[in-house]
């Protein structure tokens, strides 16, 4: 299939969650199977309406399956029994001759545009989370709240700002513990890592699908070092990863919609939401604008 038949992820839905399955082929149509009762119930996954496919406990994916996936632009996770996600396969396009991966590595060899593009970053990520995060607390609280600033106007290096970076993660981690109260002990602990990561999974996810549909490889990095799994992924996801903060906090607090019983729950619901205001979208204008100095 031609890259220009698939259709675009803005238009598709965002997230399908599957477990205890086999995902496979069946007359040229992926479908995936799951025991009922004394038989195995086969359901096709709608592959050209779907950006990401997020295996749980108990799935296995055959390598037919994958190809045909991939070549539809569809993001596969896969969750470990702990529900940490161990995996993203996704097919990069080969030969990113495109117009944002030529503009792109223009403006990395300059250090003076990536400490530009890096501030960038950081800055969109400090207004997202002003505008979604505190939104989304007010709306169950009907309080607001105040959340850090990055400091990095006189920031001359990568370096320095991914210092900047640092201090704020840790001001937000504490100024949402303090305003949303969860019961501290250690299965509370360890149920909000595993949430935390199941949902880093999603937004990253997410970040692979705009960085796959744009032609721009993810071992291009602008402001966090290169890594096996691409770093420029990361660098895109974290300016939503805010919201994986705040609503995995939410999933341990009663009396809310985030209540969640199991990371399962947690993840559709996220994914809802993500759907609900167009994230996606988001994440693909900004891309765009950033490549381009808009």
């Amino acid at each position: 299939m031609n890259r220009e038949e698939i259709v675009p992820p803005t238009y598709r839905n965002l997230l399908m969650y599957i477990d205890k399955s086999k995902v496979f082929v069946n007359n040229g149509i992926v479908v995936y199977g799951c025991a009922e009762e004394s038989y195995i119930k086969e359901y096709n996954i709608p592959y050209l309406n779907t950006v990401i496919l997020m295996l749980g406990k108990g799935c296995s994916i055959t390598t037919e399956a994958l190809n045909i996936l991939s070549e539809h632009n569809v993001t596969i996770i896969s969750v470990s029994n702990k529900l940490k996600a161990h995996s993203i396969t996704l097919s990069e396009y080969t030969g990113n001759n495109t117009k944002y991966f030529n503009q792109l590595v223009k403006l990395l060899f300059l250090e003076n545009k990536k400490v530009e593009l890096s501030k960038r970053l950081l800055k969109t990520r400090e207004s997202f989370n002003n505008k979604y995060v505190r939104d989304l607390l007010y709306e169950i609280f009907e309080e607001d709240i105040l959340l850090p600033k990055f400091k990095i106007e006189n920031a001359q290096t990568v370096e320095e700002l991914l210092g900047y970076e640092g201090i704020y993660v840790k001001e937000l981690r504490k100024t949402l513990k303090d305003f949303i109260l969860i019961e501290e002990n250690e299965n509370n602990k360890n149920i909000l890592t595993e949430r935390y990561h199941i949902g880093n999974s999603l937004i990253y996810g997410m970040a692979a699908t705009v960085l796959n549909s744009l032609g721009l490889s993810y071992n291009l990095n602008i402001l966090h070092g290169r890594t096996n799994s691409g770093s420029l992924k990361y660098d895109i996801a974290d300016i939503i990863k805010g919201l994986v903060l705040v609503t995995s906090l939410l999933s341990l607090s009663n009396d809310n919609y985030w209540k969640s019983d199991s990371s399962e729950e947690y993840v559709k619901k996220l994914g809802d939401f993500l759907s609900e205001k167009n994230i996606l979208k988001i994440l693909f204008d900004f891309t765009n604008k950033l490549i381009f100095n808009e």
